[in-house]
């Protein structure tokens, strides 16, 4: 008896079609059931709360490790003892192959134990120094802060008098738009106080309310960052250990080719990702000194709140200086107007600084995207999740856009194309047969050919092509030979005339 003929395509069409009702059934599931699935997964984010801490403050403490590790402890040990070391390590993992187990297992035994020893000892300095850090930042910057925010308080009402002072002379150098303001305010006197009572006063009840919220949620969050940094400590500790198994889950779920690819775009993304963030702090933290040492060279009022606003919002790429200089401006135009216009003038001095000179040293190309790409970025991913989208924004999308050139230039490289973006400019077209580059001078206007028909067409590009349709080569100008090409315009517009 025959076996039935199996056929390949039709069973290859039920998979498809199996397929799509499941991604539409998925589809119709979330779609209806958002709520449940939003509120599930906020449940699961507040769970793991204290890992992402973890993972968070590893991250940002292994620059600082690996300096210990690698820099500070070896310029202890002399150079000739170093150099023996050396050799005896290199030796010793050499002779490993024709080794005992025995032999085998004294050698990784030792190696663990100076490795942990050396990650020990860097781990505590590390913390040692955040600890000292952020035990001088509460101690000196907090009392000035809380002396700053009492006086604003205590002053408000000599900011006040001078607003109204402000307000006075305006309206006796200029009468006439005065009474213009004065008769719109009368104009509008009433919606403003509707306004004031059905819009702002409800606002501001419900931004207390938020605000009592928040007092319980940073207790929970201290809480969380305390589980966090014991969380880190283990990640830390044994980081190659958890490399080397990730390693495994890779090789054995992707294979060696597909597995080198995501291991080595993970490694450029740790590099991006790295570079960007802890550039970033640095660099805001310089600005934070200079502005409060500016601040106090120039007498600015609250000169510690005032460096502490332009040091923290300068971590937001392109619009922090922005969001940090507003408030500050206005606070300073309350006291003094002319403080706060030469403040704003030094605050530009400062970015310009900044974004020409101290950001490039510390940063140098570290995301590898233009300005406008910066601005898209910030604008795409500070709408997804705020301001952690605007400051994670950067590096993010310098991580997609070196993926996306990455697939493109392969795809060209297939196609024997070039993948330089300089050799596209004021491209016309590519020779299909040849693949040469077709191109017209810069600021040349392209005409169009009479002697064909202009009628608009969709062209398949993967149909086969047609010898009788094939255009002729005389009418192609190939590289930048502008006197071959102005020569055939010339001669075509004689033929027209």
């Amino acid at each position: 008896m025959k076996k039935p003929k199996i056929n390949s395509r039709l069973i290859q069409l039920g998979v498809i079609l199996l397929l799509v009702a499941i991604v539409a059934i998925t589809f119709c599931y979330l779609i209806y059931h958002k709520e449940e699935i939003s509120t599930f997964w906020a449940r699961i984010g507040k769970i793991l709360a204290p890992l992402f801490d973890g993972l968070v403050i590893a991250f940002l403490l292994i620059p600082m490790i690996n300096f210990f590790e690698h820099k500070f402890f070896p310029m202890f040990i002399p150079k000739n003892v170093k150099y023996k070391l050396a050799i005896k390590r290199v030796e010793a993992f050499e002779n490993l192959a024709t080794s005992t187990d025995k032999e085998k297992e004294k050698y990784y035994r030792k190696t663990r134990i100076r490795m942990r020893l050396t990650r020990t000892a860097s781990i505590v300095l590390s913390l040692l120094i955040i600890a000292i850090l952020i035990y001088g930042f509460l101690y000196s910057v907090i009392p000035q802060i809380r002396d700053s925010i009492t006086s604003i308080i205590s002053k408000s009402d000599s900011y006040s008098s001078n607003m109204n002072k402000l307000v006075e002379d305006f309206s006796e150098k200029h009468p006439d738009l005065a009474g213009v303001i004065e008769k719109n305010w009368n104009l509008y006197y009433d919606d403003i106080i509707a306004w004031r009572d059905n819009t702002l006063i409800p606002l501001i009840k419900n931004w207390l309310i938020d605000a009592s919220k928040h007092v319980v949620s940073f207790f929970s969050a201290a809480w969380n960052l305390i589980i966090g940094l014991i969380i880190s400590i283990y990640i830390l500790a044994s980081k190659e250990k958890f490399s080397a198994q990730a390693k495994k889950v890779f090789y054995s779920l992707l294979g060696a080719k597909a597995a080198n690819d995501f291991i080595d775009n993970l490694r450029f993304a740790n590099k991006k990702f790295s570079g960007f963030i802890v550039g970033k702090l640095v660099d805001s933290f310089i600005i934070g000194i200079i502005c409060f040492l500016c601040c106090l060279l120039f007498k600015f009022d609250y000169p510690v709140l005032i460096a502490l606003i332009i040091g923290v919002t300068n971590i937001i790429p392109f619009f922090g200086p922005i969001f940090g200089a507003v408030p500050c401006a206005i606070l300073l135009f309350m006291i003094n107007p002319m403080k706060a216009l030469y403040f704003l003038l030094f605050i530009i001095a400062l970015q310009q600084f900044d974004g020409n000179i101290l950001g490039p040293k510390i940063l140098g190309d570290s995301t590898g995207v233009s300005g406008f790409w910066v601005i898209i970025s910030i604008t795409f991913f500070g709408g997804l999740w705020g301001v952690p989208g605007m400051i994670l924004g950067v590096p993010i999308f310098a991580v997609l856009y070196a993926i996306a050139k990455h697939f493109v230039e392969r795809r060209l490289r297939i196609r024997k194309l070039p993948s330089d973006t300089n050799r596209y400019y004021n491209l016309e077209r590519i020779n299909e047969e040849t693949g040469a580059l077709i191109k017209h001078p810069p600021g040349y206007q392209v005409r169009r050919d009479d002697t064909k028909n202009t009628e608009m067409k969709f062209r398949n590009p993967f149909r086969k092509k047609d010898p009788s349709t094939e255009e002729e080569p005389n009418n192609e100008i190939i590289s930048s030979d502008y006197k071959v090409k102005e020569q055939r315009d010339k001669k075509h517009s004689d033929q027209n005339e």
